[in-house]
C-alpha cells in the first residue's frame, strides 16, 4: 500500500477582479493543473467578493469532497496569493498584463511547485467548466485486506478531441490521480498504473459492467471485482469527519526546517514545533515506520504525527517531525 506524501491539484478556482471592489457579490473562474510525481488531484476553489471582502473555499473532488477555508487571500491586477492552515499549503502568483493567466508556486510540506492557471468566465446561465475532461465512466471496487476494506477507482475520462485518458484513485487513501493506461481486449479488462507499478487483469461479465480479476501490486496479488458506474465513488467529507486534526491558530511556533543525511547524500526537510513559553524545553523527535511518508504519517486522512505534534507543544514539548 502506499500513502499520500503531497495534495496535488487539478483546480478551478472562481476569483473576483479587483476593479469590482465595491459591487455586488462577483467571482471569476481559473482552471489549472499541478503535476507532482505523477499524481494529479482535481480540486474546485471559490473566491468571493461581497462588500470589499475576499473569501475563499476550495473543495478538493477526488478526497471526499473535502471542503478548506482559504486564508491570508489577496487579489490584485497583478497578483493572486492564498494559503490553506488545515492541509499547510500555500499558492502565490503573478497575474499576466491580459489578465488571462497566473503563473505561481504551489508550496506544502517544504515542497514547491510550479502552478499555472488559466482564466475562464462562464457566463450567467451556464455551469462553470471544470476542465476540459469529462468522466467517460469509472471502475469500482473494495479491496479486501483483512479488517480494512479500501476503496479502489479506476476513471476513465475523455477530453473534447475524443482521446480517452484513465487515472487511479486509492479513494480511502486519500491518494488519487495516478496517470494509468486502460484496455478492453474482448471479455478482459487491464489496467495498469507506473507510478505505483500497479497492475489489474480481471475477466468482464456478459453484460460488460462488471469484472472479476487480480489486484498485483508489490508482489502481492489480491482478487478484486470491479463495477462499471456513470459517476465517480462518493464519499463523506473526510477532512470534517477528523475533528481530532488541530487547526490554527496554534500556541507554539511551526517551523520549517532541513538536515542533512550524509550517508546517502540526501536533504530531509520537517516541522519543528517549539512551544512559546521561555526556556529550554525537552524535545521528542517523530520517526515513521517503513515506506513513503509524509511528516504527519498521513493515513486515510488521519495525521497522527501532526496530532501527537500538537499535544506535546501545547504543553511544553518541543517536537520533530520530518518527511
Amino acid at each position: 500500500m502506499f500513502r499520500m506524501l503531497l495534495t496535488t491539484l487539478c483546480i478551478a478556482i472562481a476569483v473576483c477582479p479587483p476593479h469590482v471592489v465595491g459591487q455586488e457579490s462577483t467571482e471569476t473562474s481559473w482552471t489549472g493543473t499541478l503535476d507532482a510525481r505523477g499524481t494529479k488531484l482535481r480540486l474546485e476553489m471559490v473566491i468571493t467578493l461581497a462588500e470589499e471582502k475576499l473569501t475563499g473555499e476550495m473543495r478538493s473532488l477526488d478526497q471526499g469532497n473535502a471542503r478548506l477555508e482559504l486564508a491570508e487571500l489577496k487579489l490584485n491586477s497583478k497578483s493572486l496569493s492564498f494559503v490553506i492552515p488545515e492541509i499547510g499549503a500555500k499558492f502565490k502568483g503573478k497575474i499576466s498584463e491580459q489578465g488571462t493567466l497566473v503563473k505561481g508556486t504551489f508550496s506544502q510540506n517544504g515542497i514547491q511547485l510550479p502552478l499555472t492557471l488559466s482564466r475562464n468566465e462562464p457566463s450567467a446561465d451556464t455551469p462553470r467548466k471544470e476542465s476540459n475532461e469529462k468522466l467517460k465512466e469509472a471502475w469500482i471496487g473494495e479491496l479486501n485486506m483483512g479488517i480494512m476494506k479500501p476503496v479502489m477507482q479506476f476513471r476513465i475520462t475523455t477530453l473534447t478531441s475524443g482521446e480517452t485518458r484513465a487515472y487511479f484513485d486509492s479513494v480511502t487513501e486519500g491518494r488519487t490521480g495516478f496517470d494509468a493506461t486502460w484496455a478492453i481486449d474482448g471479455d478482459q479488462l487491464r489496467f495498469d498504473v507506473a507510478p505505483i507499478k500497479l497492475k489489474y487483469r480481471g475477466t468482464l461479465n456478459e453484460a460488460g459492467d462488471a469484472a472479476e480479476g487480480t489486484w498485483s501490486q508489490g508482489g502481492r496479488d489480491v482478487p478484486l471485482k470491479l463495477e462499471k458506474r456513470p459517476t465517480e465513488y462518493s464519499s463523506v467529507n473526510v477532512w470534517k469527519n477528523r475533528p481530532q486534526r488541530p487547526v490554527a491558530p496554534f500556541p507554539y511556533e511551526n517551523r520549517e526546517v532541513t538536515f542533512e543525511n550524509k550517508i546517502d547524500n540526501v536533504v530531509l526537510a520537517g516541522t519543528l514545533t517549539i512551544p512559546k513559553q521561555p526556556g529550554q524545553h525537552p524535545v521528542v523527535v517523530l520517526i515513521s515506520g517503513s515506506g513513503a511518508q509524509d511528516r504527519d504519517e498521513t493515513l486515510m486522512e488521519h495525521k497522527p504525527f501532526l496530532v501527537l505534534a500538537d499535544y506535546l507543544s501545547r504543553r511544553g514539548i518541543a517536537v520533530l517531525r520530518y518527511d
